[in-house]
């Protein structure tokens, strides 16, 4: 089977992940709300009452001061947010799964079905040369006068149906593989 990487690069799959990657980061911007901030300002200056030097140490101010923020009043809004975000992480993460089961079972098929195929071309093409020994040992027969000039028509329509049988089956085959190339996404060329 083709490797995970080709299927990864599906477009629904690589929309999927990012969907679940961006219901993460909500939970966790959410999570960040519920706690505390801390804050600390600090406030430096000059205040000259009258005439003097501002530089002086008596017209320097300084102000230094934390601040608190608690989530006191939006708490269970917060808490209902988080409660919606990880709900809706858990609804992302199984549409992920389903679409990622759903194409590794398409894969599957796809690869099963070529494998067939290439399996039955295989034994159409032994067919498709014992047909043309039979017609070519009728029309020995028939030029030799050892039988009737139906027998060699019947062995060369026996060994065009063996070819037309041979032609359906490459065509399914080319099928299956723009199907499979189609189920990983792309980027995939069958080089048997």
């Amino acid at each position: 089977m083709p490797g995970s990487s080709v299927i990864a690069r599906r477009a629904d799959l690589v929309a999927a992940r990012w969907q679940v990657e961006a219901a993460a980061k909500d939970i966790k911007a959410t999570r960040s709300e519920l706690l505390p901030n801390v804050s600390l300002s600090a406030l430096g200056g000059f205040i000259l009452l009258g005439s003097g030097n501002p530089l002086q140490l008596p017209a320097r101010t300084y102000s230094v001061g934390p601040a608190l923020t608690l989530p006191l009043f939006d708490g269970g809004r917060l808490r209902a947010q988080l409660a919606s975000h990880d709900a809706d992480y858990d609804e992302m993460v199984a549409r992920y799964n389903g679409l990622l089961i759903a194409a590794l079972n398409d894969v599957s098929d796809q690869v099963s079905a070529l494998a067939s195929v290439r399996k039955q071309i295989a034994l159409e093409k032994r067919a498709q040369q014992d047909a043309l020994k039979s017609w070519d040992d009728a029309v020995t027969a028939y030029k030799g006068g050892l039988s009737g000039p139906l027998t060699p028509l019947i062995a060369r329509q026996q060994l065009l149906l063996a070819e037309q049988t041979i032609v359906l089956l490459e065509s399914q085959q080319a099928d299956i593989s723009i199907r499979l190339i189609e189920a990983l996404g792309g980027g995939y060329s069958d080089t048997r």
